[in-house]
Parts: C-alpha cells; sequence; structure tokens
C-alpha cells in the first residue's frame, strides 16, 4: 500500500490529521475526541489488493 499523503488530506481536511508511531492516521475533533483511522492488508480478493479500514476513538 502506498502512504497517504498528509500535506494533501490536510488541505482538504476540518481537523490536523497526523501520522501516529503505529501507522494510523489520528485526528482530534472540536469536541476533543480523538480517532484513529487505520488500513490493514488483507489476502487478495478476485486478483486484487484488499485492505480492512479501522476507525478507533
Amino acid at each position: 500500500m502506498n502512504d497517504l499523503s498528509l500535506d494533501i488530506i490536510n488541505k482538504k481536511s476540518p481537523y490536523l490529521v497526523k501520522r501516529a508511531d503505529d501507522g494510523d492516521y489520528v485526528f482530534q475533533t472540536a469536541k476533543g475526541v480523538i480517532y484513529g483511522v487505520g488500513f490493514i492488508e488483507n489476502d487478495p480478493l478476485g486478483g486484487c489488493e484488499t485492505y480492512q479500514l479501522s476507525i478507533s476513538n
């Protein structure tokens, strides 16, 4: 998987997105909730790369 560009993300995001030590992308909402967003590579499906998306707070 290619890394996502934080510059591009932050140009469009209402929140400042940073990269965590574990590789997840994290941001804090205006209400103070901190979210982590991650991508986990799965086994190929139908010859295509597949990923799981995780969102945690």
